[in-house]
């Protein structure tokens, strides 16, 4: 069978006959011949996960150093080291700087892309290690390998899959299949009849898929495909040829960086033609000043501050279980707005329960019972729960149920199921069967031989004359059927996992193994089960919803499952809907767009599913984070604006492809790192606004003081002074600031600008305040003084202490910057401290002043610099009380 057949029936191969396979891929019930098979093998490959077109270093470094923002760095530093060369005859400080900036955002945007693949290697270890083949007509074991298409392979409890397989016999075979469709449950598969072309991964029952582990029974099928070509192999693929996305605020500091550049280029086009046009003799003075002021346009330390205030919040994350692998995703968590979430094992505990109980007389009054709370009347069904039941605890892990989960579950109807088993010791069994879905055992019970049935209620009834309750045992009527049927069907639809129990007595033991045992049995009860909620994240869940940011349940589990667990976190409410796999295949990209909108629940998705909801959800604008533990979540976890993968039931798949792992594979922490990339996120965009307006102020003084033909009130080394006192030292503790305690009321930023218009406003308003009041002071000392220096001096300060003033308006938008219920922030007053005291070295000290081309200015200059520089924060507060009345009304 060449590739291009194979590729067309890759997905139906549930639908077609074992007469068609057969012929198809060129095999029969007998397998292959050694040399056949090695045919095979070296015209199609070998059975592994490949992953190809991955990057060198020397590649990645090239796309890094072409990004926009890296190039206006480097160009920034070139010209500063030209015009410290010319003018101060030495190597330029800020440039040095600014080349380490862009030396670490590289080597981290490198680490981060060499992580990236890390998915694709983890993928290809998870295969099963060897397999077992009919060759030349005997079993024999080979390396996973060396399967091929063709191959006959047998599958027994405990290994694991080693391709895609078309069941040709089952004997009581379970498959746990969570990490590729996340199904919570293992899944019965069955060898019968073929199934609809159209049918979903976790319907298809005649399917055995590579790297899922075989829980129960054994059975042997046809491979169907290998390699690549598997539903493993297909993920892979998926993981491969998912784009890298820039973060949110990679993109917005690239939109800044692309204004301010633009902004600085006009500046110097208007300062050189000006300035020329006044004194063509002073053209090297005025081109120094034009660059310079060109050049601190663009706030060069901002990624490398940014880069440290991320890591910090990481190495703070790290203590509350979140363990971060990619250092932008920590500003991404900041503006989620969607939240992707699996429903195994992240909303709920993976571990199945029972929560409803009910024996005749419950069904009777139509009402189940709290299995907390049983009295002597459910004696019966208590024996039948636990034993008829292969399953118990591991002595070494007491919480872990060795066997099937589901009658795992059923031991915790008896604390002290040991002795119950160890008195009544099981005498016969007459095993579960796919066809009969029922399983029996018998126990001497006071000396008399009592079989207990368990199964499917509808299989079991049919086997039913009568009902045990209270000791007395009822003639079983039509009407009683139905009353079952109902309650079981209620239960169902609560998205409980349904079992009824049966009993009776008998004179004797069969003597024969699968004796048939199963007739005339007394109703005794169901017992309903379900994966166990996590409460604690009910709570998150409203939290988030109050922050504006939606959650949605993407599961492999039935409908009916999801919206019970989704009702129960108050995920899916009235006004919700809920979209199954099917469904959704058939949509469009805009019908799918729209019913995101209102779909809080996508039932039966495939891997493919996912990746598109999570695709439909970025085109709306949304910023979305998808959490996940299985194979089948690494694509989608991969192309998330966050990947979130769970640190301990992860797969290793999953935990590569993730930015954030969950240490603790608790939802609620994903509502503590979203909480901390908020304060993040918060504080970056409050150094964007402090830095950009410090320099929109001196792009103000300088430009309106060439064009009004004044001497410049700064000189270009002084702009670099400010720069370094105002924009590098407090820049941390901005970076620093604790979160306010209604940071989870702020709407998340899905704009495609970093700034929003309260933003915008801040940084020009308070830019041409700050200028106004340097050319304020300056005019002072030009025109009431009649002394340059002097002017030139108190224009120095007013410039500088006024930005550092204003970082106190950012604090908060609402809160006085003289509010006790400010958070405390010890280092940002510390470093206003050490700047102011900067300043006042730069001016008071001779050799230093001299140096800057400034002077002595006496005390009442001082006071009259401060009364300057003060007003931004008397500016800040009226704003904040009109800000404070703006939120109480709305």
């Amino acid at each position: 069978m060449d590739e291009d057949t194979h590729l067309n029936l890759e997905s139906v191969w549930h639908s077609l006959s074992l007469d068609n396979i057969y012929q198809t891929v060129n095999t029969s019930i007998k397998g292959l011949s050694d040399v056949e098979a090695t045919k095979r093998l070296k015209a199609n490959g070998a059975n592994l996960i490949k992953h190809h077109n991955q990057k060198s270093v020397w590649q990645m470094i090239r796309d890094q150093i072409t990004d926009l923002m890296i190039i206006v760095l480097i160009i920034a530093a070139s010209l500063a080291f030209v015009l410290d060369g010319i003018y101060l005859h030495r190597v330029s400080i800020e440039g040095v700087v600014i080349l380490v900036i862009v030396l670490i955002n590289v080597v981290i945007s490198v680490i981060q892309e060499i992580k990236a693949n890390d998915a694709l290697k983890a993928l290809s270890k998870i295969g099963a290690p060897t397999a077992k083949v009919l060759r030349q007509g005997e079993i024999s074991i080979i390396k996973s390998s060396e399967v091929v298409v063709g191959d006959i392979v047998y599958l027994e409890d405990g290994c694991i899959v080693p391709a895609d397989i078309r069941l040709i016999e089952t004997n009581n075979l379970a498959i746990q299949e969570a990490t590729l469709t996340g199904e919570s449950m293992p899944v019965d598969k069955f060898d019968d009849q073929p199934i609809a072309p159209n049918a979903i991964l976790p319907e298809r029952l005649n399917m055995a898929y590579s790297s899922c582990i075989v829980l129960r029974g054994n059975g042997y099928g046809v491979v169907v495909a290998t390699g690549q070509n598997t539903q493993i192999g297909k993920i892979a693929q998926e993981i491969e040829h998912t784009p890298e996305e820039a973060t949110p605020l990679k993109q917005k500091l690239n939109r800044l960086a692309k204004l301010l550049s633009l902004v600085g280029a006009i500046v110097c086009v208007i300062i050189i033609g000006v300035g020329l046009a006044y004194d063509i003799n002073q053209w090297n003075q005025v081109l120094y000043v034009a660059i310079a002021l060109g050049v601190s346009v663009i706030p060069e330390g901002l990624p490398a501050v940014a880069t440290i205030i991320m890591a910090l919040g990481v190495v703070k994350m790290s203590k509350a279980n979140m363990l971060v692998r990619s250092l932008p995703a920590v500003e991404s968590l900041g503006n989620v707005s969607v939240i992707c979430t699996d429903k195994t094992g992240t909303l709920t505990k993976n571990q199945i329960i029972v929560t409803a109980i009910a024996h005749y007389g419950d069904i009777q009054q139509n009402n189940v019972n709290d299995p907390n709370h049983l009295d002597s009347h459910y004696t019966p069904l208590i024996y039948a729960s636990v034993l008829c039941n292969n399953a118990t605890l591991d002595p070494d892990h007491v919480q872990q149920v060795l066997g099937d989960g589901t009658e795992g579950a059923l031991l915790a109807l008896d604390h002290d199921f040991l002795r119950l088993r160890q008195t009544y010791p099981k005498i016969y069994e007459q095993p579960f069967d796919s066809d009969r879905k029922l399983m029996s055992t018998i126990h001497k019970i006071n000396n008399i031989n009592t079989v207990y049935t368990k199964g499917a209620v509808e299989e079991l009834l049919k086997r039913c004359n009568s009902v045990c309750y209270q000791d007395q045992i009822l003639v079983m009527t039509d009407e009683t059927k139905t009353k079952i049927m109902t309650m079981a069907n209620t239960m169902m639809q609560q998205g409980l996992r349904v079992l009824s129990f049966a009993s009776k007595k008998i004179s004797e033991i069969p003597n024969q193994h699968n004796i048939n045992i199963e007739y005339d049995l007394s109703f005794l009860g169901l017992v309903g089960m379900m994966d166990a909620v996590r409460e604690e994240v009910k709570p998150v869940i409203l939290e988030c919803q109050k922050a504006q940011i939606k959650t949605v349940m993407i599961t492999g589990d039935h409908q009916i499952t999801a919206v019970a667990v989704a009702k129960q976190l108050h995920i899916f409410q009235d006004n919700n809907i809920v979209v199954n796999g099917q469904d959704l295949s058939t949509m469009t990209d805009t019908q799918l767009q729209t019913a995101c909108a209102q779909a809080t629940v996508f039932a039966r998705v495939s891997p493919k599913d996912k990746l598109r909801i999570v695709k439909t959800y970025q085109a709306s604008g949304e910023i979305v984070a998808m959490t996940g533990d299985g194979v089948n979540d690494a694509p989608a976890l991969k192309i998330a604006n966050v990947g979130v993968s769970m640190g301990k039931s992860g797969t290793d798949v999953a935990k590569a492809a993730a930015d954030l792992l969950l240490l603790d594979d608790n939802f609620t922490t994903i509502a503590k790192a979203i909480r901390e990339g908020r304060r993040i996120y918060q504080n970056i965009l409050k150094l964007v606004m402090f830095l950009v307006a410090g320099n929109i102020a001196e792009i103000i003084v300088l430009t309106l003081a060439i064009l009004l033909n004044w001497t410049a009130p700064l000189t270009a080394v002084q702009i670099l002074i400010v720069n370094l006192v105002t924009d590098t030292i407090p820049c941390i503790a901005i970076g620093l600031e604790p979160a306010t305690d209604f940071i989870m009321l702020l709407k998340p930023n899905k704009k495609h600008f970093l700034l929003d218009k309260y933003a915008l406003w801040n940084v020009f308003g308070y830019g041409f305040l700050i200028a106004l009041l340097t050319l304020s002071a300056f005019s002072v000392g030009i025109f009431a003084l009649d002394d340059t220096a002097q002017a030139i001096t108190l224009s120095f300060v007013v410039l500088a202490i006024s930005q550092l003033f204003f970082v106190f308006n950012l604090r908060s938008r609402t809160l006085s910057a003289f509010s006790p219920h400010q958070p405390r922030n010890i280092l940002l007053f510390f470093t206003v401290m050490i700047s102011l005291l900067l300043i006042l070295i730069f001016v008071l000290v001779p050799v230093i002043n001299a140096a800057l081309n400034l002077c002595w200015i006496s005390w009442w200059m001082w006071l009259l610099a401060l009364g300057f520089a003060v007003v931004p924060i008397f500016v800040g507060e009226i704003q904040k009380i009109f800000m404070r009345n703006y939120h109480l009304t709305s």
